[in-house]
Protein backbone atom coordinates (compact mmCIF):
# COMPACT_ATOMS: atom_id res chain seq x y z
CA UNK A 1 0.00 0.00 0.00
CA UNK A 2 2.85 2.21 0.97
CA UNK A 3 4.49 1.73 -2.64
CA UNK A 4 1.51 2.33 -4.18
CA UNK A 5 0.66 5.55 -2.84
CA UNK A 6 4.39 7.07 -3.23
CA UNK A 7 4.12 5.84 -6.94
CA UNK A 8 0.76 7.57 -7.00
CA UNK A 9 2.28 11.33 -5.53
CA UNK A 10 5.55 10.57 -7.78
CA UNK A 11 3.26 10.39 -10.54
CA UNK A 12 1.31 13.39 -9.30
CA UNK A 13 4.22 15.27 -8.72
CA UNK A 14 5.85 14.65 -12.21
CA UNK A 15 2.29 15.60 -13.98
CA UNK A 16 2.50 18.75 -12.04
CA UNK A 17 5.78 19.95 -13.09
CA UNK A 18 5.25 19.01 -16.49
CA UNK A 19 2.00 20.99 -16.48
CA UNK A 20 3.96 24.07 -14.81
CA UNK A 21 6.58 24.24 -16.93
CA UNK A 22 4.28 23.96 -20.36
CA UNK A 23 2.45 26.68 -19.04
CA UNK A 24 5.74 28.92 -18.57
CA UNK A 25 6.89 28.46 -21.88
CA UNK A 26 4.45 28.99 -25.60
CA UNK A 27 3.32 25.71 -26.98
CA UNK A 28 5.78 26.18 -30.23
CA UNK A 29 8.71 26.64 -28.27
CA UNK A 30 11.68 24.03 -28.31
CA UNK A 31 14.14 23.73 -26.19
CA UNK A 32 16.70 25.37 -28.34
CA UNK A 33 13.98 28.87 -28.44
CA UNK A 34 14.68 28.72 -24.74
CA UNK A 35 18.33 28.57 -24.17
CA UNK A 36 18.47 31.04 -26.92
CA UNK A 37 15.95 33.37 -24.69
CA UNK A 38 18.55 32.63 -21.80
CA UNK A 39 21.45 34.10 -23.98
CA UNK A 40 23.42 30.92 -24.88
CA UNK A 41 24.71 30.80 -28.43
CA UNK A 42 23.61 27.24 -29.66
CA UNK A 43 25.95 26.24 -32.92
CA UNK A 44 23.97 23.99 -34.93
CA UNK A 45 23.93 23.61 -38.93
CA UNK A 46 21.63 26.26 -41.00
CA UNK A 47 18.35 24.99 -41.71
CA UNK A 48 18.33 22.53 -38.20
CA UNK A 49 15.35 24.02 -36.67
CA UNK A 50 13.39 23.96 -39.62
CA UNK A 51 13.97 20.03 -39.85
CA UNK A 52 13.38 19.00 -36.72
CA UNK A 53 10.36 21.13 -35.42
CA UNK A 54 6.79 20.39 -36.30
CA UNK A 55 5.88 23.62 -36.65
CA UNK A 56 4.44 25.58 -39.58
CA UNK A 57 6.19 28.66 -38.90
CA UNK A 58 9.58 26.76 -38.70
CA UNK A 59 9.06 24.70 -41.48
CA UNK A 60 8.47 27.94 -43.40
CA UNK A 61 11.62 29.59 -41.97
CA UNK A 62 13.25 26.23 -43.78
CA UNK A 63 11.83 27.15 -46.80
CA UNK A 64 12.91 30.75 -46.92
CA UNK A 65 15.95 29.66 -45.53
CA UNK A 66 16.71 27.23 -48.33
CA UNK A 67 15.33 29.68 -50.92
CA UNK A 68 17.74 32.41 -49.90
CA UNK A 69 20.76 29.80 -49.68
CA UNK A 70 21.23 30.19 -53.52
CA UNK A 71 21.13 33.67 -53.70
CA UNK A 72 23.99 35.95 -53.36
CA UNK A 73 23.66 38.36 -50.32
CA UNK A 74 25.89 41.59 -50.06
CA UNK A 75 27.94 40.48 -46.99
CA UNK A 76 27.92 36.37 -47.67
CA UNK A 77 27.14 33.77 -45.70
CA UNK A 78 28.42 32.55 -42.23
CA UNK A 79 30.14 30.15 -42.19
CA UNK A 80 32.39 27.81 -39.65
CA UNK A 81 36.51 27.32 -39.78
CA UNK A 82 38.78 26.50 -37.42
CA UNK A 83 40.62 29.55 -35.86
CA UNK A 84 41.00 30.97 -32.18
CA UNK A 85 38.88 32.76 -29.47
CA UNK A 86 39.78 33.81 -26.22
CA UNK A 87 37.77 31.57 -23.39
CA UNK A 88 37.44 34.77 -19.97
CA UNK A 89 34.82 31.87 -18.48
CA UNK A 90 34.81 28.16 -17.78
CA UNK A 91 32.40 26.89 -14.30
CA UNK A 92 30.75 23.58 -14.14
CA UNK A 93 28.92 24.87 -10.72
CA UNK A 94 25.23 24.01 -11.65
CA UNK A 95 23.81 26.72 -9.11
CA UNK A 96 25.98 29.97 -10.35
CA UNK A 97 27.62 28.80 -13.20
CA UNK A 98 25.14 29.62 -15.77
CA UNK A 99 24.18 33.08 -14.51
CA UNK A 100 27.55 33.93 -13.94
CA UNK A 101 28.57 33.57 -17.64
CA UNK A 102 25.76 35.57 -18.40
CA UNK A 103 27.08 38.51 -17.02
CA UNK A 104 30.56 37.94 -17.86
CA UNK A 105 29.05 37.84 -21.58
CA UNK A 106 26.93 41.44 -20.79
CA UNK A 107 30.67 42.73 -19.42
CA UNK A 108 32.57 41.89 -22.58
CA UNK A 109 30.11 42.46 -25.12
CA UNK A 110 29.22 45.99 -23.57
CA UNK A 111 33.15 46.62 -23.38
CA UNK A 112 34.08 45.18 -26.78
CA UNK A 113 31.07 45.47 -29.18
CA UNK A 114 33.49 44.73 -32.09
CA UNK A 115 33.74 41.38 -31.03
CA UNK A 116 30.99 38.65 -30.53
CA UNK A 117 30.84 36.48 -27.32
CA UNK A 118 29.83 33.17 -26.86
CA UNK A 119 28.36 31.20 -24.18
CA UNK A 120 28.51 27.81 -24.26
CA UNK A 121 27.39 24.60 -22.27
CA UNK A 122 28.42 21.29 -22.50
CA UNK A 123 27.76 19.00 -19.68
CA UNK A 124 28.89 19.85 -16.77
CA UNK A 125 30.64 22.90 -17.76
CA UNK A 126 29.59 26.58 -18.88
CA UNK A 127 32.36 28.13 -20.93
CA UNK A 128 32.35 32.42 -21.95
CA UNK A 129 34.93 32.64 -25.30
CA UNK A 130 35.28 35.52 -27.26
CA UNK A 131 36.01 36.53 -30.98
CA UNK A 132 36.28 34.87 -34.07
CA UNK A 133 40.14 35.03 -34.74
CA UNK A 134 41.63 33.58 -37.85
CA UNK A 135 45.25 33.81 -36.05
CA UNK A 136 46.84 33.32 -33.30
CA UNK A 137 48.48 36.65 -33.15
CA UNK A 138 45.00 37.89 -33.41
CA UNK A 139 44.26 36.32 -30.60
CA UNK A 140 47.25 37.18 -28.54
CA UNK A 141 46.73 41.12 -29.46
CA UNK A 142 43.22 40.98 -28.00
CA UNK A 143 43.92 39.26 -25.29
CA UNK A 144 45.90 41.86 -23.68
CA UNK A 145 43.57 44.18 -24.90
CA UNK A 146 41.16 42.28 -22.60
CA UNK A 147 43.79 41.97 -19.89
CA UNK A 148 44.08 45.50 -19.64
CA UNK A 149 40.75 47.02 -19.87
CA UNK A 150 39.59 44.58 -17.55
CA UNK A 151 42.13 43.17 -14.86
CA UNK A 152 39.86 40.61 -13.33
CA UNK A 153 39.30 38.29 -16.10
CA UNK A 154 43.04 38.18 -16.02
CA UNK A 155 43.87 35.19 -14.36
CA UNK A 156 41.27 33.19 -16.14
CA UNK A 157 41.60 34.43 -19.86
CA UNK A 158 43.15 32.76 -22.17
CA UNK A 159 43.52 32.06 -26.13
CA UNK A 160 42.08 28.62 -27.21
CA UNK A 161 41.28 27.01 -30.57
CA UNK A 162 37.87 26.83 -31.72
CA UNK A 163 35.04 26.53 -34.33
CA UNK A 164 35.01 30.14 -35.06
CA UNK A 165 32.48 31.88 -37.82
CA UNK A 166 33.68 33.47 -40.94
CA UNK A 167 32.11 35.35 -43.50
CA UNK A 168 31.89 33.52 -47.09
CA UNK A 169 31.63 35.85 -49.97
Amino acid sequence: MKTLLRILMLTLAVAGTAACLSAQEPADSSIVDYLRRQGVEISQPEGLDGRVSNTESAQAAQSDADKSAGEGSGQGRLKSSIGYRIQVFSDNNPKTAHNAALARKRTIQARFPQWNAYVMYKAPTWRVRVGDFRTQEEAQAALREIRAAIPAYSREASVVRDKINVRSK
